[in-house]
């Protein structure tokens, strides 16, 4: 009986790793760069697996943790003093596992409104590589443009508009930062713009964590921006890069040597920019499937 039990577990000894940890994201509601005292500002926390219900929930502020363990935290009036980054994480209700934290949010909120609006497409945060316009109205007349402007950046004057718009083409981490905007009818609050990099993200299927020889196996790399075809694709297993540059990555047979670890890039075609690498995914390979079952017509003695 010994003898069989350990063939039992031997046969299916194999280990697929490929879950990982799961990612929180943060988003504010409203939009809006632009939060005055008084105004009500929601956070929303989600995770990347499950249902909302799934997991509590742990807020940061700056350095302050817990502020609350709901899936939304809402400010109803908010104030100078509410402003900051805040990030959120996850803590699965069933396994007590934690998701990674979320990227930060930056809240700034401004004593006064002004007479003017600073407003960006598309909404913040923006992604590398991305093309950004932001625009200059009368908060009172938003569908009107202010036609002339002087567009500032961190305090410093970047360029003089006759449109009230200004178009960054290709943003970079390097754009991120306050931007305002004067003109002769006042001047907007300073606004946080947030510049996210480009991040892989790697799948893989079958999901099941037993994979034997012989059995197929694929690899998806998605980019957290525009669409597959906008990027080429470079694939990573252990130390050794360029196993492929499609979006997927299939292996049709696998084999112990397959094992490893197996992260992806992204290179975007059009402008030569890298997303970051994706988290790492590791595939184990058993030799060989069992056709054998173990069974008991009568009670274990």
């Amino acid at each position: 009986f010994h003898a069989l039990a350990l063939f039992f577990v031997n046969c299916f000894m194999l280990v697929l790793c490929c879950v990982g940890q799961a990612k929180a994201f943060l988003t504010i509601h409203p939009k809006s760069s632009q939060i005055f005292s008084g105004e009500s500002v929601t956070f929303r926390c989600n995770i990347q697996r499950g249902k909302v219900t799934d997991w509590k929930y742990t807020w940061r502020k700056d350095d302050v943790d817990s502020i609350s363990r709901k899936h939304e935290y809402e400010i109803s009036e908010v104030n100078i003093s509410n402003s900051g980054d805040y990030r959120c994480l996850g803590e699965h209700i069933d396994n007590g596992t934690y998701s990674q934290w979320s990227d930060a949010v930056r809240l700034t909120v401004t004593g006064k409104s002004s007479n003017l609006s600073f407003t960006s497409v598309p909404p913040y945060p923006v992604t590398e590589g991305d093309s950004v316009t932001l625009s200059c109205t009368n908060r009172n007349q938003e569908t009107n443009l202010i036609p002339k402007v002087d567009f500032y950046k961190d305090g410093v004057l970047i360029r003089n508009e006759t449109t009230g718009e200004m178009t960054i083409p290709v943003v970079s981490k390097s754009d991120e930062g306050f931007y305002k905007c004067k003109s002769n009818e006042g001047e907007s609050p300073d606004s946080w713009v947030t510049v996210r990099e480009a991040k892989a993200v790697l799948t893989i299927r079958p999901k099941s964590s037993q994979i034997f020889s012989g059995e197929s196996v694929t690899f998806r790399c998605n980019i957290q921006r525009g669409k597959v075809t906008d990027w080429e694709y470079t694939w990573r297993k252990d130390v050794v890069d360029s196993i492929s540059r499609k979006h997927e990555y299939e292996i049709s047979e696998v084999n112990i040597s397959n094992s490893g670890n197996y992260w992806c890039l992204g290179t975007h075609i059009a402008q030569k920019k890298h997303s970051k690498w994706s988290d790492a995914v590791s595939l184990t390979v058993t030799g060989r499937s069992s056709y054998l079952s173990f069974t008991s017509v009568s009670p274990y003695t």
